[in-house]
This record gives structure tokens, C-alpha cells and sequence, in this order.
């Protein structure tokens, strides 16, 4: 078979192989050499029978499997493709336990949540009622939701701080977060802002420490850079807190943003002195509330925004001299309060608001001299004040609002003269302030409205003649403030009080004659006013009240024959309120001091026979005066002072011979005089000074004649 296969070159093997191999290769296959075809087709062979093999071995596999479907009981082989009730019970059991883990995971996490928000807030309350100013809406809402953050962290250190917080522990969980935040510097600035909106109302300084590691990590964050700059104004770190308020005006992204963060940096510019940076954020920031008020026109948040602008503008208006401006920009604002009362009568937040407005509105019309309208106004302000406090007996905020309002009441019933009516309002204040200290002995703010009441009663025996039992206000206010001052070393606020309790004591005991006892106070009071104006040239009250201490020591020594001691006091008082007024061209009350210590050093320089020098000093009075005048139209205390500076420089002119210029003075003081006489109601000063500069005027014009 073999010979049959390769006899004739292969050719019965060549047709073999052309039937079983591809087109491509039947050219080949002819020409290939007999043993390499021979070789082929044993190859060609052996694959054929590998093929028919694994096709055998498939349908035998195939035919078994079928064979075991067949002979299988049925609820097996349904368990192959469907899961068994009792598989699928333990499946249903494993998951149901899983979400029950879970729910008891997230009650767990509510739980711990409630104590921690009702132990910071209680925490809060206490702090109010110790006198602190209560968080707002977007503090506590940081609040919360830092809180919920440090919830939700489970076993790590949020988890163990939440539970510390919880359990009344914040400085254990506080010193928990912070080293956590410094191990973890991907998400440290975020924890860090946790950690400050956390304490806010708790410890300011813990609260500024942890915003200044929150800015120095993230400086483009909004709250961040607004939390840390109110932090460094409270601290007195004015430069600090205009920088951070700064950056947040950079960052700030939308409308209300721009507004707080205007509004925050033109407080703080006000505070330091620069008025005009403060009238650019306070404008920018009214227009803004306008546009959000007009665009909420039911929306109680946007009302109070622009409400509290007017206010802002006001008080820069009234450091500016302009009480006509600040009038109408306070009623705008109690228009405002008004409206939201009349909303929501039961909203103590507003009938708050309302009772303030009455107070800002009366303090314009004091020093415009309309103390009948002051008075009713503070008297309105009283009754909503004297109705929260009823409806809220045991509130600390409520009852310390009432007190000041009686204050309030008594000092203008003191400046009108009616020191019986002062007395009782004085009287109702202070064991109110009493209490207060009783009920938080930890308070600074409680022990300051004391010192405060016992200076106002002080004012008042002092006024009354009583000098000693004003003597001994002033010593308790004095012990008063020495321990707030003792206990916050780091605070301008005590050193000022203070200072104005040496102040006082001085004044009383000049008064007594007791001039060695009351150099002692003056010295006291200068050499801590002093270095607070040197820590902060910026501010306005402190150089004020430098001037004013060097002034009032200056009268001793001039009383007590010193002149030289008198000279160089008013001469340094002088520079001080002259750096200061041309820094703050705009401040009014600047500008009046400065008249007042152009006169001091003039009558000084009078009274030596340096007429020439006094009377430049006179005439430099005169021109700032007559400005002062021109931008208050409306104040009747402006246009008394214009009167006296021409009444007094007229008389120097007639010492120094040139009565023509003072003829031509005294026709002027008589004009302003005629003017403030035939003014409603009849004020006998003013009736007094009218005749007094006819006589005068005819009296120079005979002699010239």
C-alpha cells in the first residue's frame, strides 16, 4: 500500500494532500521533492486524527453533564441557580445587621451632637451674662457646623474631642484638635477654623490663636481673614485687624461679602482714626445693602443690614461734625427698626435694636443742643428697655440694658440742671449693677458697669455739693478700677477707666483746694493716658484724652502761680490735639479742642503780656470756629462758641488799640447773639449775651466817635 501511495513521483500522495491543505499551497505540493511530500502528508495525517480526538472528547463531556442534570434531584439542581430560603435568610440577616450597625452609628453621632451644641451652649450663656456680646447668625452657624464636623469623625481624634466637648472638657478637646491639626497639614486650615468657630464664644484668645494658624495656612479664605480681623480689633491690634480685613475685601465673593467685609474695615478705620478710608468702606457698603434690601423686601436680615449701615454712616457724620447728616441717617435707621417691630412684635432682638435707635437719636440731639428732645428720646428708649427686661426677669443681657438706660437718663437730666430726677434714675442703676456683679463676681464687664455707676453717682454729689460723699464714689470707683486693671493687664479699656477715675479725683480735690493731693491724681491720670496714646497714636479717644489731662493739670499750675508749669502743659496739650486734627481734618471733635487749647495758650500768653502772640492765637481760633459753625448750622453749641471767640478776640483788639477791627467783631458777635436769642425756646444765656454785646458795641462806637 505503501509503494501504491509514492509509485509515479507520489502522485496518488500529491492528490491526497491537494484535498486536504489551502489553494495557496497546491502549487507547492506539485513541486515539492517526493520525501519532503512524503514528510507533509504524515504531518497533515497526525493533525487530522488530534482534531477528530478533541471533538470525541467534547461530546463525551457534554453527553455526562446532560446525563447529570437527568439523575439529580430537582431541588439541587435548582440550588445551582437560585439561592436556598435559608441562604438567602442568612444573606437578608448579614445586611440587616450592617444597616443597624450603621443606624446606631448615626444615632450615636446625633446624640453626641445635641450634648455637644447644648454644653457650648450653655457655655455661651454664661459667657453672656458675664457681660460678653452673644454670637451671631453666621458665628454660630460656623459654630455648628464645626461641630458637627468634629461628630462625624468617629474613632479618630473629632471623635474623642466630640465626646471631651460633650462631657463639659474644652480645653481637653481642644488641645486634642490642635495637635491632630498639626499632624495633619492637608486638611490643617480647615481644622484649625474648626477649632477658632468652636471657642469663639468661649475664649476669644484660644479663638484668635487658632484663626491666625487658619489664616497663616489659607489667607484666602472669607471668614477666615473676617473672624481674625474682629479678633485682633478686640485684642486692640488695630494694624493687625486692618489687614485682615484687607485681605477679606480681596477675596470676597459675592454681595453680602463685600458688604461685611467693607463694613468690618471701615469700623476698624473709624477706630483708628482715618475717617476718609472709613466713609469709602461705610459708603461702598451702604450701596450694597440698598441693593440687597431692595432686591428682599420682605427679608427681616437684608432690612437690619441696611438699618445698621445708616447707623454707621451716622456715626461717622457725627465724628465728621455733621449732626443734621447724622439725624437724618439715624432716622433712617429707626424707621427701619420701626418697621421690623411692627413685623414681628414679639422679636426681643428687635425691640432691642429699637430701644438703642431711641439712644443714638437722643445722643445727636444732646449735643445739638436740644436737651428736651434728648431727653424724651432716652425716655422712650427706657420704656422698651424697662419692657424686655419685665419679660425676661432673669436675663442678664435685659436687666444691663435697663441700667444703662437709666444711666443714660440721669446724665442728661444732670446736664439740664435737674440733679433731683438724675439722682433717682442713678439710684435705680446702681444696685442693678450691684446684682449684676453678685450674679457673675467673675465678670469684668459686670464690675466695669459698677465702676461706672459709682462715677456717675460721684458726678452728681459733686454737682449737688456734696464733696464728700462724692470723694468717697470716686475712692470705690477708684479701688473698683485699679482691680480691673490688675486683672486685665493687657487692656487699654481698664487703663482708660482708671485714668478718667484719677481724672475726677483730681478735679474734686482741686476743687476742695487740695492742690498737692490733686497733682498726685492728675500725674497718675497723665502717665497712663500717655502710654495708651503712645501704643496707639492712630486713636482718636486716646490722644483726646491726653489733651484733656494735660489741660486740667495745666489750670492747677496756672491757679497755683506756675506759670511755666502751666505753659509747657498747655503747649504739649496743644501739640498733641494739633497732630491729631490734621491727620483727622474731618473730625469735629478734634477741631474743638484745638480751640480750646488755642485759648488756653493764648489767655496764657495774655495774662504774661505777650499780646501779639495771643492774639494770633485768637484769630486761629476764630478761623477754625467759623468753620466749625459753617458745617453745623444747626448746632446751637457751635455758634455759642463762634460768639465768644469774636467777643474775646474783639477785646484784645481794643487792648492792642485797633478799635476798628474790633467794632467790626463785636457787630458781628452781635448778629450771632440777636440770632441765638430769638431762637425757640427763650434761653436766658443767650438773652443775657444779646444785651450785654448791644452795650458793648455802643459803648465801643461812642468812644470812637
Amino acid at each position: 500500500m505503501m509503494n501504491a501511495w509514492l509509485a509515479g513521483d507520489g502522485a496518488q500522495l500529491r492528490s491526497w494532500l491537494v484535498a486536504r491543505t489551502p489553494d495557496v499551497l497546491h502549487g507547492m505540493i506539485e513541486t515539492l521533492p517526493l520525501w519532503a511530500a512524503a514528510i507533509l502528508g504524515i504531518l497533515v495525517f497526525i493533525a487530522g486524527l488530534w482534531a477528530v480526538i478533541q471533538i470525541f472528547q467534547g461530546a463525551v463531556s457534554f453527553l455526562q453533564f446532560l446525563w447529570g442534570l437527568a439523575t439529580r434531584p430537582f431541588t439541587t439542581a435548582r440550588e445551582t441557580f437560585v439561592p436556598s430560603e435559608k441562604a438567602r435568610k442568612t444573606e437578608v440577616d448579614a445586611l440587616q445587621g450592617k444597616v443597624a450597625a450603621q443606624d446606631g452609628l448615626l444615632a450615636e453621632q446625633h446624640s453626641l451632637l445635641a450634648q455637644m451644641k447644648a454644653q457650648l451652649d450653655r457655655m455661651e450663656a454664661a459667657q453672656v451674662a458675664a457681660g460678653a456680646a452673644p454670637l451671631g447668625t453666621d458665628e454660630r452657624a460656623r459654630r455648628d457646623r464645626a461641630i458637627e464636623g468634629i461628630a462625624a469623625e468617629g474613632p479618630r481624634a473629632g471623635g474623642a474631642a466630640a465626646h471631651k466637648i460633650a462631657e463639659g472638657d474644652i480645653a481637653g478637646a481642644i488641645e486634642t484638635l490642635e495637635q491632630d491639626a498639626r499632624a495633619d497639614a492637608v486638611a490643617a486650615a480647615e481644622k484649625w477654623r474648626r477649632i477658632g468657630a468652636l471657642v469663639l464664644g468661649v475664649d476669644t484668645a484660644k479663638a484668635r490663636a487658632a484663626y491666625e494658624e487658619a489664616f497663616r495656612l489659607q489667607p484666602d479664605d472669607f471668614w477666615t481673614c473676617i473672624e481674625l480681623a474682629r479678633l485682633r480689633r478686640e485684642a486692640g491690634d488695630l494694624s493687625g485687624a486692618r489687614l485682615a480685613a484687607e485681605a477679606a475685601e480681596k477675596v470676597a465673593g459675592n454681595d453680602r461679602e463685600n458688604m461685611i467685609a467693607a463694613n468690618d474695615a471701615g469700623d476698624i478705620c473709624q477706630e483708628a482714626g482715618d475717617l476718609e478710608a472709613a466713609r469709602l468702606r461705610y459708603e461702598a457698603a451702604h450701596q450694597i445693602s440698598q441693593k440687597l434690601a431692595h432686591e428682599n423686601p420682605l427679608s427681616v436680615g437684608a432690612q437690619r443690614d441696611l438699618a445698621v449701615s445708616y447707623t454707621r454712616l451716622a456715626e461717622l457724620s457725627i465724628e465728621a461734625g455733621d449732626l443734621g447728616t447724622a439725624l437724618k441717617h439715624y432716622q433712617a435707621s429707626h424707621d427701619l427698626f420701626e418697621w421690623r417691630v411692627k413685623s414681628d412684635q414679639n422679636s426681643k432682638e428687635a425691640l432691642q435694636d429699637l430701644s438703642v435707635s431711641f439712644s443714638k437719636i437722643a445722643g445727636v440731639l444732646e449735643a445739638a443742643g436740644d436737651l428736651s428732645g434728648a431727653r424724651e428720646r432716652f425716655q422712650s428708649g427706657l420704656a422698651l428697655a424697662r419692657q424686655l427686661a419685665e419679660a425676661a426677669p432673669n436675663s442678664h443681657v435685659a436687666q444691663r440694658d435697663l441700667m444703662i438706660s437709666h444711666l443714660q437718663i440721669s446724665d442728661i437730666e444732670r446736664v439740664m440742671g435737674d440733679l433731683d430726677a438724675a439722682r433717682v434714675h442713678s439710684d435705680a442703676a446702681y444696685p442693678m449693677a450691684q446684682r449684676l456683679v453678685e450674679a457673675n463676681p467673675g465678670s469684668a464687664s459686670a464690675h466695669r458697669d459698677l465702676f461706672i455707676c459709682q462715677m456717675q453717682l460721684g458726678k452728681l454729689q459733686e454737682a449737688a455739693g456734696d464733696l464728700d460723699g462724692a470723694r468717697l464714689s470716686f475712692e470705690a470707683a477708684r479701688e473698683s478700677g485699679e482691680r480691673l486693671a490688675a486683672s486685665n493687664p493687657g487692656s487699654a479699656q481698664a487703663r482708660q477707666d482708671l485714668a478718667a477715675c484719677f481724672e475726677r479725683l483730681g478735679d474734686l480735690l482741686h476743687r476742695a483746694g487740695d492742690l498737692a493731693g490733686a497733682r498726685l491724681r492728675y500725674e497718675e491720670a497723665i502717665d497712663l493716658v500717655a502710654g495708651i496714646a503712645a501704643a496707639n497714636p492712630s486713636s482718636i479717644s486716646a490722644q483726646r484724652h491726653l489733651w484733656v489731662c494735660q489741660n486740667k493739670y495745666g489750670d492747677l499750675q496756672r491757679e497755683a502761680g506756675d506759670l511755666a508749669a502751666a505753659q509747657a502743659l498747655y503747649s504739649a496739650g496743644l501739640e498733641v490735639v494739633e497732630r491729631a486734627a490734621a491727620a483727622n481734618p474731618k473730625s469735629a471733635s478734634l477741631h474743638e479742642y484745638l480751640c480750646l487749647s488755642l485759648g488756653k495758650v493764648g489767655d496764657l500768653m495774655r495774662e504774661t503780656g505777650d499780646l501779639s502772640g495771643a492774639r494770633g492765637l485768637f484769630r486761629a481760633r476764630l478761623s477754625v470756629r467759623e468753620r466749625l459753625a459753617a458745617h453745623s448750622r444747626q448746632s446751637i453749641p457751635a455758634h455759642w462758641h463762634l460768639f465768644v471767640a469774636l467777643d474775646q478776640l474783639s477785646e484784645m483788639e481794643v487792648e492792642l488799640g485797633d478799635r476798628t477791627e474790633a467794632i467790626e467783631l463785636r457787630r458781628r458777635s452781635l448778629q450771632l447773639a440777636e440770632v441765638l436769642a430769638g431762637g425757640e425756646p427763650p434761653h436766658p444765656q443767650f438773652q443775657r449775651a444779646e444785651q450785654r454785646a448791644r452795650d458793648r458795641l455802643a459803648e465801643l462806637e461812642s468812644q470812637a466817635n
